[in-house]
C-alpha cells in the first residue's frame, strides 16, 4: 500500500486534494487522522494496550465509523505503529465499499508536514504533498469558521506558522520525498496539475478526478467541507477579494506579506500603507480571546450532541 500524506495550512485545499485524487480506484482517502502521530511518537514508551485504548477510544477516530477487533489491532499494534495504521486502513476502505486491499492510502491531514520526521520513521516510503494557497483566501476562509484564528492578524501569523513546517518539511524530505502543490493551480489548471501530482505519487490519473467525490465527508465536518465532492471552482483562487475588507487585506500583508511575495504571490496594499494602530491591535486581541472561549464552548457541544453528528459553522465575527 502506497502512502500519502497530504499537508499544509488548514484551509489550504488539503481535503480538496484528496478527494480528486480518492476517485483513484487504486486509493482510498481516509477522515483527518491526527491520532497517529501521538501513537508513533510515544511507541515503546507505554503499554500496547494502553495505546490502543487511545487511539480506539479518540474523537477523531470515532468519524472513521468502524469498529476493528481489539485482539487483531493489539497484533498489528505489537509489530509497529505503521502495522496498526494500514489495518485500521484497510478495515475502513472495505468498510466504505472500496477495496480491501488499497493500492494506496491517502490521509489529508492538515497538520501532517508538521510531523513530516515521525511519520516517515513510521512508513519510510510514504511521499508527501505539501499544499501553498494564499494566505489571504486563507484567512478569508478561517476566520468564518468555529475554530482557528479569530482576528486577521492571528490569521496572519496562523498561516506564517503552518507554511513554517511545511517549507521545513520540503528542505528535510527533500524532492524526491515531496512535492509541492498551488492551490490556485489546482483550481485553475486542474487537469495538468493533477497529471502532475499523480506521476510524483505512482497514481494512476484518472478525468473523473476533475469531478471530485473520492471521499467520504464525516457528518462532523460537513459543513465545513460542503464543496468538497462537487468537482472543481476556479472562482475560489480569488474569492478573498469578495470577503475581506481593504483595511484586512493591508493587516495581513503587514503580517506575512514578505512571505507571501517569496511564494510569488502578489501584494495588494501601496508601500506607504499605514501600520497596525494600538486600538487595531487591542481589538485584535479582544477578538482573540472572545473568540477562543467561544470556540472552546462550540467544540464541546458539537462532540457531546453526538459524536459524527452536523453542526452548523457560519460567519463570525473577528474581522
Amino acid at each position: 500500500m502506497n502512502v500519502v500524506f497530504i499537508g499544509g495550512c488548514p484551509r489550504s485545499g488539503t481535503t480538496l486534494l484528496g478527494d480528486l485524487l480518492g476517485v483513484s480506484r487504486e486509493a482510498v482517502v481516509t477522515p483527518e487522522s491526527q491520532f497517529k502521530t501521538s501513537l508513533i511518537r510515544r511507541h515503546g514508551q507505554e503499554a500496547p494496550h494502553k495505546a490502543l485504548d487511545r487511539v480506539l477510544g479518540s474523537f477523531r477516530f470515532s468519524l472513521w465509523g468502524i469498529h476493528p477487533d481489539r485482539q487483531t489491532c493489539l497484533d498489528a499494534l505489537n509489530q509497529g505503529p505503521g502495522a496498526l495504521m494500514r489495518l485500521l486502513v484497510r478495515q475502513y476502505s472495505n468498510a466504505i465499499g472500496r477495496s480491501a486491499t488499497p493500492g494506496a492510502w491517502i490521509d489529508h491531514t492538515p497538520v501532517n508536514l508538521q510531523h513530516s520526521v515521525s511519520l516517515l520513521s513510521a512508513f519510510p516510503d510514504a511521499k508527501f504533498v505539501h499544499v501553498v494557497r494564499d494566505a489571504r483566501a486563507v484567512a478569508a476562509s478561517v476566520l468564518r469558521l468555529t475554530w482557528g484564528p479569530n482576528s486577521i492578524a492571528h490569521a496572519g501569523l496562523f498561516w506564517t506558522s503552518s507554511m513554517a513546517f511545511g517549507l521545513g518539511a520540503e528542505l528535510t524530505l527533500g524532492g524526491e520525498r515531496i512535492m509541492r502543490v498551488r492551490f490556485e493551480s489546482l483550481v485553475t489548471a486542474p487537469e495538468p496539475t493533477l497529471r502532475e501530482i499523480c506521476a510524483f505519487l505512482d497514481i494512476g490519473y484518472d478525468p473523473g478526478m476533475l469531478r471530485g467525490g473520492g471521499f467520504r465527508v464525516p457528518a462532523y465536518t460537513s459543513c465545513q467541507h460542503s464543496r468538497v465532492g462537487h468537482g472543481i471552482d476556479a472562482q475560489t483562487a480569488q474569492n478573498w477579494r469578495k470577503v475581506l475588507s481593504r483595511r484586512q487585506v493591508e493587516r495581513l500583508e503587514e503580517t506575512c506579506g514578505g512571505l507571501l511575495e517569496t511564494l510569488g504571490y502578489s501584494l495588494e496594499s501601496p508601500p506607504d500603507t499605514s501600520p497596525s494602530n494600538a486600538w487595531e491591535r487591542l481589538r485584535d486581541e479582544v477578538a482573540e480571546q472572545a473568540g477562543r472561549l467561544r470556540n472552546r464552548i462550540v467544540t464541546a457541544a458539537r462532540q457531546h450532541a453526538g459524536k459524527g453528528q452536523p453542526f452548523p459553522v457560519g460567519p463570525r465575527g473577528g474581522k
